[in-house]
């Protein structure tokens, strides 16, 4: 690759919308030092460029979004598994978590609601850590997975 090839700091630092929503998204998919290490050491540069960007987002504020990246890069710089920010967001899907390779479904307990079934709880563990967390399933306007720490 050649130098003139954007990173994520790149994106981070662009102020265009699009490309700094794509850095968010690739923060919370990853535990790649390689890619988190950049970031922490730019993280004021960055917290400053994003801090009145105006990001949209019609169910979900965007800046929450990305306020959470942010979070997520600043765990990591002090060294913090990265499993602690799944109890901060609703977005982290446990299959897909476990699909990254970041937790393993451990458990799926059936739900009950009035006599019928409703969606299992999940009891994840961090394949970094160990940390476990009981996730619970959800829907509004869409889904969501509220992850709290068992120990």
């Amino acid at each position: 690759m050649g130098t003139d090839t954007p990173t994520l700091v790149d994106d981070f630092l662009s102020k265009d919308v699009r490309r700094v929503m794509h850095a968010t998204w690739e923060v919370f998919h990853t535990r790649d030092p390689k890619v988190l290490e950049p970031l922490a050491a730019k993280l004021s540069a960055i917290d400053k460029a994003t801090d009145d960007l105006a990001l949209g987002g019609a169910l979900m504020p965007n800046g929450k979004n990305l306020s959470h990246a942010l979070d997520r890069i600043a765990l990591f710089g002090k060294g913090g598994c990265l499993c602690a920010a799944y109890t901060g967001h609703l977005l982290y899907e446990p299959a897909k978590e476990e699909a990254y390779g970041h937790a393993r479904i451990a458990e799926v307990i059936p739900v009950f609601f009035k006599g019928r079934p409703d969606r299992p709880k999940r009891i994840c563990e961090c394949t970094d850590c160990g940390r476990r967390f009981t996730v619970e399933e959800g829907e509004y306007h869409y889904t969501w997975w509220k992850w709290t720490a068992t120990h």
